[in-house]
């Protein structure tokens, strides 16, 4: 809690703002002390946490969605990228084992205006910022903002990602977690050998 005295007339007023993932009351309370007015000035912090609600539907090289396996997960919005990226691995029984990037551009990553990409983590690119130091909220910061997470470059998995739903919540920090599944998710490595 931060107060602050000063000089002013007497009265009493509350506001409210924001400032990223953190609300704050702002309450304004004027006293008298004997022959002075005196104001004070309280903020507390309310600790309130963006869950995001991000659909994930795995798709194909054409980016066909229909019938494909998808996934919600349920995400801080202070969580990094690449937290969301092993969350969206893990609820597909994949190894994260191959680096990967979100890009704008859904049919050709290398036409991305906005990309996010492990590459520049690692220190191999800087086309586009990386993934473990930007928030999801950063990110999916318009309702309905689709994002394509591209997994290892050599195999070509593609993820439509969508930002389906913002929930503020008092709890504590949650982590990453899958809310609905829909499909069978497919062989990362399938055993071309068999059948």
């Amino acid at each position: 809690m931060l107060k602050v005295l000063f000089s002013t007339h007497a009265s009493q007023r509350v506001t409210s703002c924001r400032f990223e993932n953190c609300e704050f009351q702002l309450t304004v309370v004027l006293f008298s002390l004997h022959t002075s007015q005196t104001k004070q000035i309280q903020i507390m912090e309310k600790n309130l946490i963006n869950i995001y609600q991000i659909k994930v539907t795995l798709s194909d090289f054409s980016l066909r969605v229909r019938g494909s396996p998808y996934r919600v997960i349920a995400i801080d919005g202070s969580d990094s990228l690449y937290k969301l990226a092993e969350a969206i691995l893990n609820s597909f029984d994949f190894d994260m084992d191959h680096c990967f990037g979100f890009y704008d551009n859904m049919k050709d990553i290398y036409r991305s205006g906005e990309g996010y990409e492990l590459f520049a983590d690692t220190g191999d690119s800087d086309r586009f910022p990386g993934v473990k130091g930007i928030l999801v909220g950063e990110v999916y910061n318009q309702p309905k903002k689709k994002m394509l997470f591209f997994f290892d470059y050599g195999d070509s998995w593609r993820f439509i990602t969508q930002l389906i739903d913002v929930q503020e919540s008092q709890n504590k920090k949650i982590k990453p977690q899958v809310t609905k599944s829909v499909g069978r998710s497919l062989e990362q490595y399938p055993d071309w050998d068999e059948e």
